[in-house]
């Protein structure tokens, strides 16, 4: 695994769930683009958030928010019916999210950035 950081806009809301031992993990993606005009590129990622983190900022992942993001970054590959597949996941350990969604009624809300990728949440300021 790598470390990566990236910004983008969140492509679908959170969807919180719980583990069969009770961790609570956050599930979202992430379009990020590169470069310009016509050489422009969007690459996908799959995003994770574990633990008390998950649930105190699942609220805030909504569809077209732009967010800011570092954590352990890994390939995902599989081959099924002959064909290959792969996925960019990410365990996010780092977040800032700046609600700017139409659901603000185009309001710009503070971003708010967390920490505590660890699964105990003890590194989330409130």
């Amino acid at each position: 695994m790598a470390i990566i950081s990236a910004v983008g806009n969140i492509g679908r809301d959170g969807e919180l769930r719980q583990t069969s031992s009770g961790t609570a993990v956050l599930s979202f993606s992430v379009a990020s683009k590169h470069g310009f005009g016509d050489k422009a590129i969007t690459t996908w990622f799959e995003c994770e958030v574990w633990g008390n983190f998950a649930e105190a900022i699942s609220e805030r992942v909504v569809k077209g928010s732009k967010v800011a993001f570092s954590g352990n970054f890994w390939i995902e590959q599989w081959e099924k019916d002959g064909k290959r597949g792969s996925k960019a996941r990410v365990k996010i350990l780092e977040i800032d999210i700046q609600n700017l969604s139409p659901r603000d009624s185009g309001q710009q809300e503070q971003g708010g950035g967390y920490g505590g990728g660890s699964d105990t949440g003890s590194d989330i300021p409130f």
